[in-house]
């Protein structure tokens, strides 16, 4: 197309579509096209890397993306590790999981959600899923992450695996860090059961890894 054109067009909607209103139907476009752009990029190069922050040059600017990249690869390598933990724990080990508990964290992932939404903008009103949809897509997650709660309580009490007051406070101050707010701040917004029973689900994590063999592809 050119510039002041104007184009019409039909596309056809999938089945299974965000917007049920639009599902499975085919939807006609007209489009008036205003103008074209062509994005100039400037030159890579020392001048380039200093402009977007504290770099001393584009070398020191290219080493600390791969360090970033490294770190945030190996963070996602731990998590898969320890998803696969959680999962082997469920498989071999079958319990009943109290309603009361599932709901529980259903509500709690729905709300993690509608903050993580609310700081990036978006209207939680305009979802196109009701909080009862929500729920639905929650269950299996929340009952298998209940599951798996419980079986770590389980290993972090049969272990005597405990969580010391310095590792409470070196968790607030990594989530203050994280949040660029105060460190009492943070403390009064979460509580500190929360805390305690994400480091001991860690820690019993830890014990298993530390007595697996582990192989790294």
């Amino acid at each position: 197309m050119k510039s002041g054109e104007e184009k019409a067009f039909s596309l056809e909607v999938p089945e299974k579509y965000a917007r049920e209103d639009l599902a499975g139907k085919t939807v006609e476009f007209k489009v008036h096209l205003k103008e074209i752009k062509e994005k100039i990029l400037p030159s890579l190069d020392d001048e380039f890397a200093r402009d977007l922050g504290a770099y001393a040059d584009l070398a020191d600017l290219k080493e600390k993306i791969r360090s970033s990249l490294t770190t945030h690869r190996q963070q996602q390598i731990e998590a898969s590790l320890r998803e696969k933990i959680a999962s082997t724990l469920i498989e071999k080990n079958s319990l009943e999981v109290p309603p009361a508990m599932t709901e529980q964290q259903i509500k709690s992932m729905i709300n993690n959600m509608q903050q993580r939404l609310y700081t990036q903008g978006v209207n939680i009103e305009n979802l196109p899923y009701s909080i009862e949809k929500l729920s639905d897509i929650y269950k299996e997650p929340a009952e298998k992450q209940v599951r798996a709660s419980l079986l770590l309580e389980a290993i972090a009490k049969k272990e005597n695996l405990t969580v010391a007051a310095e590792d409470l406070e070196k968790r607030y101050q990594e989530i203050a860090q994280t949040l660029a707010q105060d460190v009492a701040a943070v403390k009064k917004a979460i509580d500190q059961e929360l805390i305690k029973a994400q480091l001991q689900e860690e820690k019993a994590i830890d014990f298993i890894i530390a007595h697996a063999t582990v192989t790294e592809i």
